[in-house]
């Protein structure tokens, strides 16, 4: 009897040792593109000159990223310092304010803090940014 239980036990443990070992990834968390990551700079910056300002010079100050968040999973939730010269005549100041900056038109530059997410994919190393609006980060901290 005693040798049935001893034995069983042993099986049990050895059976969640290596259902542990397959979940690994998800129990200790997956590591992700970290936001001050020269790729992940390299490409906020990109998605910042060419589809948001259209033709800009904002640089990410690297001693300005904070991380907001972790989640374990590889996502990490970031925030940074912007800033740059328009080089767009045709810029509508306008569209930087969902994002977080703001326009000085007397020395023409552009400053302020962006938020964005990284994401990086299960295969082939591939990686995401995510540049998001104020009212996002707004609703995600001021929930009633």
């Amino acid at each position: 009897m005693k040798f049935n239980l001893i034995k069983n036990v042993l099986l049990l443990t050895l059976a969640l040792s290596f259902t542990a070992c397959e979940q690994s990834d998800n129990f200790f968390g997956k590591e992700g593109m970290k936001c001050d990551s020269k790729k992940i700079v390299s490409l906020t910056e990109q998605i910042l000159n060419n589809q948001i300002l259209k033709k800009g010079d904002l640089k990410i100050d690297t001693d300005n990223i904070v991380v907001w968040d972790y989640n374990k999973v590889g996502r990490y939730y970031c925030k940074a310092k912007v800033s740059g010269i328009n080089n767009n005549d045709d810029l509508n100041t306008y569209m930087l304010i969902p994002y977080g900056l703001s326009f000085n038109s007397k020395t023409n530059e552009i400053n302020g803090w962006i938020n964005y997410n990284t994401y990086k994919t299960t295969k082939g190393g591939g990686y995401y940014v995510q540049i998001e609006t104020i009212k996002k980060w707004f609703n995600r901290y001021n929930k009633t």
